[in-house]
């Protein structure tokens, strides 16, 4: 049975409820589909009707004042969950690589446990053009934005056949821009002649390679200078951890 794809949004959308901004063309359409998310709007009034809320309670004044505060001591930084420990003969958390260059991680398929050896090459970034977005019917959320098409292959290592039928995409990639920031991943369904993303063959395993296309939108006059590995809940982790960097 087919995996499921599920590819993440740009990092600066973290709100827990995301909201479909627009949307193109359904799955079965010539084109595919592409969906881009923008977070909700959020009030800024701590009340529903915008009035304000500090009108006087029934609650008592005089509490003591003498009440123990604290130790400000305590230390405050808890142990991240992420773990730091890699296999032997893995590439490790922080390397700096050129493209053309490969990578060998231990990649983990989060919460059901499978994982396996992955080989990464990164090929090539190429740009595209902003003629290529039209089949996506993206509408202005397109305007000014030309995609990057971020080119990998994936070659199996150990382990590696527990990994077939999931795809690897932008929850685990991203597109490095000049400044150091992250280009927007580009969320299509359906089928897109320009980047495809498959999944693993069912034969997928040690020494079975495949091709992965990663798109990425970026703003007209600028480029996508690289990528990173940045695997969430691994030693790659962007935010507790060091991803593996190809520049």
């Amino acid at each position: 049975m087919r995996k499921p794809r599920l590819l993440l949004v740009p990092a600066v959308l973290l709100p827990l409820t995301l909201g479909i901004a627009a949307c193109g063309g359904s799955s079965d359409s010539a084109g595919g589909g592409s969906y881009v998310f923008n977070p909700p709007s959020v009030s800024t009034s701590d009340s529903p009707t915008g009035e304000p809320t500090d009108e006087p309670t029934d609650a008592a004044t005089d509490l003591p004042t003498d009440v123990p505060t604290a130790p400000t001591d305590t230390p405050t930084d808890e142990p991240s969950d992420t773990p730091t420990d890699l296999p032997a003969g893995v590439t490790p958390a922080g390397t700096q690589l050129k493209i053309g260059d490969t990578a060998t991680v231990d990649y983990a398929l989060g919460t059901e446990g499978d994982h396996g050896i992955l080989k990464l090459t990164l090929d090539s970034i190429d740009k595209g053009t902003a003629a290529d977005l039209k089949p996506l019917k993206l509408g202005d959320q397109a305007a000014g934005q030309v995609p990057w098409y971020v080119r990998y292959t994936v070659t199996g290592g150990e382990g590696s056949h527990s990994l077939k039928f999931y795809t690897i995409g932008a929850a685990d990639f991203d597109g490095l821009l000049p400044d150091g920031g992250t280009a927007s991943p580009l969320i299509v369904f359906g089928t897109w002649d320009k980047c495809e993303v498959d999944d693993f063959p069912e034969d997928f395993g040690p020494g079975k390679s495949i091709k992965v296309c990663l798109p990425f939108l970026a703003g007209q006059g600028t480029k996508v200078v690289g990528a990173w590995f940045a695997q969430s809940g691994t030693a790659y982790d962007q935010f507790d951890g060091k991803p593996i960097v190809w520049k």
